[in-house]
C-alpha cells in the first residue's frame, strides 16, 4: 500500500486545478484521478468526505511504481479544518505540505461566484461579509497555517502566492516541482492554459468588506 509523500491543502479558488494539471502531466509525480480526495475530511463537514473509506482505500489511489518519485493530491479543505493537519502527520510526519495562497478579498468574492453559478437564489455577496461567514473565514489564512506549522518543520512547508502564477507560471511551477523533488525543468502543456478569472467587485462592496473586517 502506498500512502503520499506530498498534499497541495489549499487554498479554494487559487489556481489549485491548473496545479493539478500540470503536476498530472510531470513524469515523476503520481496524482490520482479525481482531484480532490477529501479523506482526512470528516463527513459533517462535507458529502466528499471519504474519511469512513479507511487508510486501505487512501492507499490505493496511488501508485507504488518506482518511477513517481512524488505522490500526493490537491484537496482545499485541507487547510481549513482545524483538524486535518493532525490526521496528517499522524499518517506521516515526513509530508511535504504546500499552501497556494489568494488576496483574501478575491478568493471570497470568487467564491461566491463558484456557487452562484448553481445556486441562482444566492443572496447578494454583502449578505456574507461577516468573519462567521464561510467565504471570508477560509481567507484567515495565518491561523490554518499555524496548525501545519506546529506539527511539521517549515522545510516541509511550502507558502505560494496565486499572483506569481499570472506572472511567470513556469517559474511558479520550477518551484513547486524542486520543492518535491522532481525534475524542476519539466514543462507542461496544461502551463499554457488560462486560469479562470474573477469578476471585478464593486467599489461600494469592496469598502464595505474593508470596513466590516478591517479588524
Amino acid at each position: 500500500m502506498s500512502m503520499p509523500t506530498f498534499v497541495v491543502a489549499g487554498t479554494q479558488k487559487a489556481a489549485t486545478t491548473w496545479l493539478y494539471e500540470c503536476l498530472n502531466e510531470h513524469p515523476q509525480v503520481f496524482v490520482p484521478k479525481r482531484k480532490e480526495l477529501h479523506f482526512f475530511c470528516d463527513s459533517a463537514d462535507g458529502a466528499k468526505s471519504q474519511y469512513a473509506q479507511g487508510l486501505e482505500w487512501y492507499g490505493q489511489q496511488f501508485s507504488d511504481e518506482p518511477r513517481w518519485l512524488a505522490r500526493g493530491e490537491l484537496s482545499i479543505d485541507y487547510m481549513f479544518f482545524d483538524y486535518v493537519a493532525e490526521r496528517l502527520h499522524g499518517l506521516s510526519a515526513d509530508m511535504k505540505v504546500l499552501f497556494i495562497l489568494r488576496d483574501p478579498v478575491e478568493r471570497a468574492y470568487s467564491g461566491y461566484w463558484m456557487n452562484k453559478r448553481t445556486r441562482a437564489d444566492l443572496p447578494p455577496f454583502e449578505t456574507f461579509i461577516d468573519p462567521g461567514s464561510d467565504y471570508v473565514a477560509r481567507g484567515f489564512y495565518h491561523q490554518q497555517i499555524e496548525r501545519y506549522r506546529r506539527l511539521f518543520p517549515d522545510e516541509q512547508i511550502k507558502l505560494l502566492i496565486y499572483d506569481a502564477i499570472r506572472k511567470d507560471p513556469r517559474a511558479f511551477l520550477r518551484e513547486v516541482f524542486g520543492f518535491l523533488g522532481v525534475d524542476p525543468e519539466f514543462v507542461p502543456q496544461s502551463m499554457s492554459q488560462q486560469i479562470a478569472a474573477t469578476r471585478s467587485m464593486s467599489p461600494g462592496v469592496s469598502r464595505f468588506y474593508y470596513r466590516k473586517l478591517s479588524r
